[in-house]
């Protein structure tokens, strides 16, 4: 089990890291298959979705939010009601930024994520039974993802390593050494990043004032976030989504 600040930090960078990754993603494979593409456009448009993605987030949540304190007020808190609200809530927001605004519907939902997490849980209309009930009902639907996500990677994991397998142009040790290597690389900016944040962090803290116990970077620490920040859903759903040829019709 995580330590609990570390949990905080992977589970809150990946949500950041997903949504601007994506974006990324994107002008890559549309550069790719095009062949074109301008920096300045690319950064416009980067700008664009970004920003309008998380304004468009901090808007609809707030519209949810009113909403359903009004009908709290009216006495609708009917607990499976309030339960489907919040779970259709984060595709609402994801539906009306990609399809109203042209902006990252993943940068909409982080946002409203966050804006939820701070002024969705009202004292004044918290419920045991509706925590109780939306808490099981988000681990059975994560638990389902999960389960769905290892379901694909079981199918095409046979079909990856075949090909690779067959394929008389590529060593199969070889293909092995350099997806370790990558890892590797991959976990070493990771730790060092985070240690060298936590070595910033600590001397900052001092400085503003001075601390009984100094909160000094530990290797254990940022290892630890290391590896638990290199996971594979979200890669795994690019790869998928790659196209098989480009404009001319050659292999990607």
């Amino acid at each position: 089990k995580l330590p609990e600040g570390i949990l905080h930090i992977v589970s809150g960078e990946s949500l950041i890291n997903d949504a601007s990754g994506l974006i990324a993603f994107k002008y890559a494979v549309a550069a790719t298959v095009t062949g074109v593409f301008s920096i300045k456009s690319a950064a416009i448009d980067f700008i664009y979705i970004s920003i309008v993605g998380f304004v468009s987030g901090i808007v609809i949540i707030a519209l949810i939010l009113m909403m359903e304190n009004w009908l709290y007020r009216q006495g609708i808190n009917d607990v499976i009601f309030s339960t489907v609200l919040q779970v259709t809530t984060p595709f609402v927001v994801y539906l009306v930024t990609e399809e109203f605004f042209h902006a990252s519907g993943v940068i909409a939902v982080v946002a409203a994520g966050i804006i939820f997490h701070f002024y969705g849980t009202a004292p004044d209309r918290s419920q045991p039974e509706l925590k109780l009930v939306s808490e099981k009902t988000w681990d059975i639907i994560i638990y389902t993802l999960n389960g769905i996500v290892f379901l694909i990677l079981g199918i095409e994991l046979p079909l990856a390593t075949t090909n690779v397998i067959q394929n008389n142009k590529i060593n199969t040790f070889a293909a092995l050494g350099i997806s370790f290597v990558a890892w590797l690389i991959l976990l070493a900016i990771r730790v060092f990043w985070i240690y060298t944040y936590q070595a910033v962090s600590s001397l900052r803290s001092r400085k503003i004032k001075s601390l009984k116990t100094k909160q000094m970077p530990t290797f254990k620490a940022a290892l630890l976030a290391g590896l638990s920040g290199v996971r594979g859903a979200v890669t795994m759903a690019g790869v998928l989504s790659i196209p098989m040829t480009i404009d001319g019709g050659s292999p990607f």
